[in-house]
């Protein structure tokens, strides 16, 4: 017989190998659910975010940098909610490998990647649950970059922070800052903002836009074809108004939504990416995609969602399924997303995985999967959209809920 304080330990060790994994562990098991209720979503390198009605965010895939914000570093092939953000979220902007949140006070948190910057904290180290943004107030909209962030404040005003080496914070230099910083000439006048790979637009509240950061593939859009990297915000050429939204996805190509309903891009055209039926060549100023001369009401960079039926088409690379229409085929002109319903609020996707969200708040992804992006429960990519699933068990939920933000 074991002396009784063994006994003791062994029936502990017994009971904790049966709570840990619920509390602690992302895994699909019968509780599991899709998720439901969302109204925002991002896409990363290899991971996913998602934001519900009720103001929780929910992420999943590729963990490495913490990026998912779940107080680990393991992958997760289901969606998991982040740290300390319960019912607090009004928006989300997710990165390569990092995130960033508005919290309805107007505060920004960031986590994942920090090695640069990004999270504005004022460090430059990895973060696997939200830290807080230093010295912001007043933010109504966060973007993110491969590993750059930008805030845009109820003023107007556009503050970048992380990584610059493209001149994408668009302070006038080529330094990583680890905490934000104006963008030059954007003190206010300003209504939306999107983040690329390296670069970073504006769209005024005039409905113009302006790009700043790399530009070797015509990112910036004011047809220089001498590679230069802007550190200040140049005017994209032909965008001097009626500009309704902009979005470059942390990609390469850029799109922008006219007020007409049509749609034009620029940038990347390895694989088709402009959508104006060529592949091989950029585009260094706008360009029109094929067939959305008009009747559009929301995009991304590559994805357009249709009036009146809400229907949602995508081009451009195909390698990995990412445009959604069941082939590995790449697209010059906009394809229609299969099974994904005709009521698209809006779609976002980097490098091979897209996600998008109905207007019921319906929430699915298909694409590259290696890493659990697609939320399905498994690493095998679709071509076609799939729901995105989480564990809705109480306990489980509640184990995820306890450290507040940094």
């Amino acid at each position: 017989m074991l002396p009784d304080r063994r006994r003791l330990r062994s029936s502990l060790a017994a009971s904790v190998s049966l709570i840990f994994p619920v509390l602690v562990g992302p895994a699909a098991t019968a509780a599991t659910q899709p998720l439901a209720g969302i109204v925002d979503v991002g896409a990363g390198q290899s991971f996913s975010c998602a934001l519900s009605a009720a103001g929780n965010v929910y992420c999943w895939g590729s963990n490495t940098n913490g990026n998912i914000g779940n107080a680990s570093f393991a992958n997760a092939t289901i969606a998991v909610p982040v740290y300390g953000l319960n019912g607090n979220v009004a928006s989300l902007g997710i990165g390569g490998v990092h995130s960033c949140a508005v919290l309805r006070d107007g505060s920004v948190r960031c986590w994942g990647s920090g090695a640069r910057g990004e999270l504005g904290n004022g460090a430059t180290v990895d973060r696997h649950t939200p830290v807080v943004v230093t010295g912001l107030s007043g933010v109504v909209q966060v973007v993110a970059g491969n590993v750059h962030s930008c805030a845009l404040t109820a003023a107007g005003a556009v503050r970048c922070w992380g990584s610059n080496s493209a001149g994408q914070l668009g302070d006038g230099s080529f330094t990583d800052r680890s905490t934000p910083v104006d963008v030059a000439g954007l003190g206010s006048g300003v209504a939306a903002i999107t983040a690329g790979f390296q670069h970073t637009c504006a769209l005024t509240t005039a409905g113009a836009v302006k790009c700043w950061g790399r530009n070797n593939w015509g990112q910036t859009g004011n047809n220089d074809v001498n590679n230069q990297q802007f550190s200040t915000p140049v005017d994209v050429i032909g965008l001097g108004s009626g500009v309704a939204a902009v979005d470059a996805d942390v990609g390469d190509t850029v799109c922008a939504l006219l007020t007409t309903g049509a749609v034009k891009c620029w940038g990347l055209n390895a694989n088709g990416d402009v959508g104006d039926g060529t592949a091989g060549t950029n585009r260094r100023q706008p360009v029109d995609v094929v067939g959305l001369s008009g009747g559009v009401v929301a995009i991304t960079a590559k994805c357009a969602v249709l009036a009146p039926s809400r229907a949602l088409k995508c081009w451009g690379s195909n390698g990995s399924g990412q445009i959604g229409d069941g082939t590995t085929t790449a697209r010059t002109v906009p394809a229609a997303v299969i099974g994904f319903g005709s009521d698209t609020r809006k779609a976002r996707g980097v490098g091979g995985n897209r996600c998008g969200i109905s207007v019921a708040g319906r929430l699915q992804c298909w694409g590259a999967n290696a890493n659990g992006q697609l939320g399905d429960g498994t690493t095998t990519n679709r071509p076609t959209a799939g729901d995105v699933l989480y564990d809705g068990d109480p306990v489980y939920r509640g184990g995820f809920e306890a450290p507040p933000v940094q």
